[in-house]
């Protein structure tokens, strides 16, 4: 082996333990970030004997990634309509509840059948009366509680909707990013973990189907 040869094979190799120190730095780096993966080097042992780095890639399981953005997604519809199903009982309370607009309407039901066997008692029309306010009242309450929710929810729809919008602007960055990468053959994991992290957050606020195309570009 000349000298030529055997300087050139020493500094392959020390560049290539550089390397995977580095990855191994940034492993440790990220060991507290649920949205970083582990990075590993991939090597090679050329002809001439010496180490080469073939590319850094991730540790990950695309098939589990995309059930997690699945489950994210069903997860976040659920709460919501968790949420919305909470709003709307405030519309109209526990029916058990005696100061609920359901049960002020029974007894005015109520009210109203036993006037209709009686209609020459005072007292009892007096009681129409009464119940008769009382579920306007309570009705009246449970509208402007509508309007509010709606009002509401209007809002944060809108925010929701920016928040995509500023979201799908990230994510269409991390994956050029990510493409250009890909095809001048550079280290492009960081990039992938950001743009998942993003595709996470999407999940989060709509249902999310994607496709993978080449150079791991990817359509949403």
């Amino acid at each position: 082996m000349s000298l030529t040869t055997a300087f050139n094979t020493a500094q392959s190799s020390l560049l290539t333990t550089a390397t995977q120190i580095s990855t191994s730095a940034r492993n440790v780096a990220g060991a507290g970030d649920p949205a970083a993966s582990r990075k590993i080097t991939v090597t090679t042992t050329t002809a001439d004997g010496s180490a080469r780095v073939v590319n850094i890639t991730r540790a990950s399981d695309n098939l589990l990634y995309e059930r997690t953005l699945g489950a994210t997604s069903a997860s976040a519809g659920q709460q919501a309509i968790l949420l919305g199903l909470g709003q709307l009982k405030l519309t109209v309370g526990d029916t058990t509840d005696t100061t609920s607009p359901a049960a002020k309407l029974g007894v005015l039901d109520n009210a109203l059948n036993t006037y209709a066997n009686a209609p020459d008692n005072t007292t009892l029309a007096t009681a129409v009366v009464t119940a008769a306010k009382d579920a306007a009242i309570g009705l009246n309450a449970a509208t402007s509680t509508v309007q509010q929710l709606r009002g509401t929810s209007d809002s944060k729809i809108a925010d929701a909707v920016s928040q995509v919008n500023d979201l799908l602007a990230q994510f269409q960055a991390q994956n050029t990013a990510v493409v250009l990468g890909s095809e001048n053959g550079t280290d492009v994991t960081d990039a992938l973990d950001k743009r998942d992290a993003i595709l996470s957050q999407i999940a989060e606020k709509m249902g999310v189907t994607t496709v993978t195309r080449a150079h791991n570009d990817i359509v949403v």
